[in-house]
């Protein structure tokens, strides 16, 4: 069921939050293929600790089982569309539990 917020989104935020949905699915489930799918292939990834990991390095964490992603609440999501339509950016504030 569409929140009050997603009902307001236009058809490219609701693209754009669908990816965004997608990470975080195949995060849960070591869905490597839709990582990479849904990842640039330049893609660099900052960790609360400071750490940073080229994609590559993530997801091989992940399919080693280095990193695993249990359980997801999605507080707040937010998608802006540059007004040429070009760009997009999204801001998440998701309650992962996840064993690193």
């Amino acid at each position: 069921m569409a929140t009050k917020e997603e009902t307001t989104l236009s058809t490219d935020q609701q693209a754009v939050a669908t990816v965004v949905r997608d990470e975080v699915a195949g995060m849960l489930s070591k869905d490597i293929e839709k990582l990479k799918q849904v990842l640039a292939p330049d893609a660099r990834l900052f960790h609360l600790t400071g750490k940073e990991e080229s994609r590559e390095e993530w997801l091989n964490q992940i399919k080693l089982g280095r990193m695993r992603y249990l359980a997801n609440q999605e507080v707040k999501l937010a998608v802006n569309i540059s007004p040429d339509g070009q760009t997009a950016s999204a801001v998440c504030d998701n309650r992962l539990k996840a064993r690193i």
